[in-house]
């Protein structure tokens, strides 16, 4: 088993943050499975059996912050268990985090049955609830559109099918072939490399330390031709997501975006908003593991063919160069 090491040494700050990232590919099943085993994890572990036992560990600890959620960039659903303490507690900081990741708490091979239930419940809730949040939803609609049958377009937070056969045997037999994986361990503030080096190999005595890989970004093929998809419900104000592939050099494209559609002074928002009062909101982004740039407005949805046309043609002028350079 393997780890790498990435540290940034500074003096800057009063406290070490550090991260243990463990990276798989992105699908459905294992989307909901690394969800649900990082919500299964933050309650406790083996030395500190339960929430209040490991929250008063945490305080004691000079009040060290823990945290374990899930994230998607690309094609990699990414588990990450964030810890942050005072300088000079790192050791103490790690050792914790090694309870937490090498010995979760568990009941003859098989998660605690009240634990799982309980977070099983929370991430169904959650699931359920994507369309409570209109904008968002619209975004990851969108996503799973342009990426359809693909990695990019999975939720990061799972699926309720797959969530609902998911046992607390079979999740833990799932985290035991997860420990098989590569960690990445970064770290920020006032440590040196050697003694970080030194205190992960204390703790995770089985690993030894490899070089850090890089993600790798897919090239993905530009679309043959412009589709067009429209959910209907009984909303005020209806969202639209405008998605554009991208390619070429990222930080000119960052610039770009800024430019576009990156806060209040930008072409977008002075325009379409302040000038023509055609939406509510609007905004761009930049997703640079998805090849992406996302222009998203709240509009009213009698003014939806004059906003998407007027969107079109202020990417257009960015594309021609014609924006004050001030």
């Amino acid at each position: 088993m393997k780890y790498s090491l990435t540290t940034i040494q500074t003096d800057k700050f009063r406290a070490v943050s550090s991260s243990l990232i463990i990276r798989t590919q992105t699908d459905k099943k294992t989307a909901t499975y690394n969800t649900l085993l990082t919500m299964v994890m933050r309650n406790c572990c083996k030395k500190y059996d339960s929430v209040k036992k490991l929250n008063q560990k945490l305080e004691d600890t000079y009040g060290m912050v823990f945290y374990a959620d899930v994230l998607k960039k690309g094609t990699q659903h990414i588990i990450q268990f964030y810890t942050e303490v005072i300088n000079g507690h790192f050791d103490d900081c790690i050792g914790i985090l090694s309870d937490i990741v090498s010995e979760p708490y568990v009941k003859n091979d098989s998660f605690d049955e009240k634990i799982f239930e309980n977070e099983k419940k929370e991430l169904t809730k959650i699931i359920r609830s994507r369309k409570d949040d209109k904008k968002n939803y619209a975004k990851n609609r969108c996503f799973e559109e342009i990426f359809s049958g693909g990695s990019f377009g999975i939720y990061p937070d799972g699926y309720e099918d797959i969530l609902s056969e998911i046992t607390p045997k079979g999740l833990f037999l799932y985290y035991k072939a997860l420990m098989l994986k590569t960690f990445d361990f970064f770290i920020v503030g006032n440590i040196e490399e050697e003694t970080a080096d030194n205190t992960i190999k204390k703790y995770f005595k089985n690993y030894e330390r490899t070089c850090f890989t890089p993600v790798n970004i897919p090239e993905i093929r530009k679309p043959e031709k412009e589709n067009k998809i429209i959910e209907k419900d009984k909303l005020t104000q209806s969202v639209v997501c405008l998605s554009y592939r991208t390619k070429g050099d990222y930080i000119p494209l960052l610039i770009g975006n800024e430019i576009l559609g990156g806060g209040g002074n930008s072409l977008l928002f002075t325009d379409v908003r302040e000038k023509a009062g055609l939406c509510y909101n609007i905004s761009s982004a930049v997703y640079r593991f998805s090849h992406v740039l996302l222009i998203q407005t709240g509009i009213d949805i009698s003014n939806l063919a004059e906003t998407v046309e007027m969107i079109k043609r202020s990417v257009e002028k960015i594309g021609r160069g014609e924006f004050d350079e001030c």
